[in-house]
């Protein structure tokens, strides 16, 4: 006689970011051994379609929230989960919280993955309101040893589960090889040495950082610095817009200005030879996921889980420190140097990452613990 498989809903708010990915990912190894459903965004992606688990579009624009709230409370009553996963907040953790309250009343088990413990710009009571929202769930997923942490600080008692971020193959849809995904980005060579900047254009995320790490390479005509993602720079300091719009322009510099589709994402990290995160503030990286399922060495600042992931030696750890521009020179001129041990410890670490080790951990906690 064939058991019952056990039945998750992950419900993940966005249908087009970075907590949408670690979604999709994470439902795809759960489904091997449990019926999925993901409740996401309506703007997700098609292509999500092709996985073996259902996937329902069914959050609206945000003046629609109250009525989403209600209809997902009703929604989850008819299908009867064994557990709900919450991917962070939805929109407004008090009132998530009340949502949290009301299965948990009806007799539906809860967890969450909580990506950012806090907001990326937090306001004054954020800490408050969301130290609420966490304390309500059964079951707590952070993804670093260092968020754990401020979680337990913040009065969250329930069982708390460490499990790292898997990496982001789903991205490898076409098999690009350098030299193919170079010749999709105009300005870059063959063999020239590329190195990239991935994501969400803002000074949170060290653009300027990184840019002037560009700068100090003008002169080595091989080596080339893509930026590829949205900008977010209108939201920045007068002094950052200029020094971004300064340094932007450099001849060294190619960039990739808007929203990476899906299935584009993959050209940038197969043409790239070493990604960099000069972050200046995060709690956890989906893009350092990005470049392990590409196998990219990286260099990255020490923020938040960084250093939790870089154990295997698949790049070099910069502190955040004043000396921070010397220390990604240095940094990135050693991996150049290296190459191929870097390049080899990516393959290693993948292993560790890969999402089917961490859904085990995910059911036994969610499900069995």
């Amino acid at each position: 006689m064939l058991l019952e498989k056990k039945k998750v809903a992950i419900v993940c708010y966005t249908g087009n970011s970075g907590l949408t990915d670690y979604s999709v990912s994470l439902a795809r190894a759960l489904s091997k051994d449990c019926e999925v459903v993901l409740i996401t965004g309506r703007n997700a992606t098609n292509y999500y379609q092709k996985f073996q688990f259902d996937i329902i579009k069914f959050f609206g624009r945000s003046r629609r929230y109250p009525l989403d709230v209600v209809r997902l409370f009703f929604y989850l009553l008819k299908i009867k989960p064994d557990v709900v996963l919450f991917q962070s907040w939805l929109k407004f953790p008090v009132a998530d919280a009340s949502l949290v309250a009301l299965l948990r009343f009806v007799g539906i088990d809860t967890a969450v993955t909580i990506h950012d413990v806090l907001p990326h710009y937090p306001k004054r009571w954020s800490r408050y309101e969301l130290s609420l929202y966490y304390r309500l769930f059964n079951k707590v997923i952070v993804n670093s040893e260092a968020a754990k942490v401020q979680v337990a600080n913040m009065g969250v008692i329930n069982p708390i589960l460490v499990v790292p971020h898997g990496i982001y193959d789903l991205f490898d849809t076409k098999g690009l090889d350098k030299i193919g995904a170079r010749g999709l980005v105009p300005g870059v060579g063959v063999n020239d040495f590329v190195v990239l900047f991935f994501g969400r254009i803002t000074p949170r995320k060290g653009i300027n950082l990184f840019l002037r790490l560009a700068a100090r390479f003008v002169d080595q005509k091989d080596c080339k610095f893509i930026v590829a993602g949205f900008n977010g720079m209108k939201d920045a300091s007068f002094d950052d817009v200029a020094e971004y719009e300064a340094l932007v322009r450099g001849e060294n510099v190619i960039l990739k200005d808007g929203r990476v589709p899906f299935q584009d994402v993959q050209i940038y990290f197969s043409a790239s030879d070493v990604v960099v995160l000069p972050y200046v503030e995060g709690t956890t990286s989906g893009v350092i996921k990005l470049a392990l399922a590409f196998k990219r060495p990286v260099v990255a600042t020490n923020v938040g889980d960084i250093s939790e992931t870089l154990i295997f030696k698949f790049g070099e750890l910069v502190e955040a420190n004043a000396d921070v521009c010397d220390g990604l020179y240095d940094a990135l001129e050693t991996v150049r140097g290296d190459y191929a041990s870097y390049h080899a410890n990516a393959y290693d670490a993948c292993e560790y990452f890969s999402w089917e080790r961490i859904s085990i951990k995910y059911r036994e906690h969610i499900l069995l613990g």
